[in-house]
């Protein structure tokens, strides 16, 4: 099991609310127990540091798949 981790980097799946999918790169930052205007239903959000889009993210964690920290 992996234990995520505030300020690590992880490598991981993502399907997009458009769904759409890719592998990203972040930083974790933190994650909630909430929603946003991309998720509106209330669900865990791991929020981060995208390396590819230089800038914080939110991504729903049920569409992340293969999650693995970057050394």
């Amino acid at each position: 099991m992996l234990i995520l981790e505030p300020n690590t980097m992880y490598s991981f799946d993502y399907i997009n609310y458009r769904g759409e999918a890719s592998r990203r790169t972040a930083r974790m930052i933190n994650i909630k127990y909430g929603n946003t205007p991309y998720h509106p239903e209330d669900q865990f959000i791991f929020t981060a540091f995208d390396i590819e889009k230089n800038a914080n993210r939110d991504f729903a964690m049920r569409d992340m798949r293969n999650i693995t920290a970057v050394e």
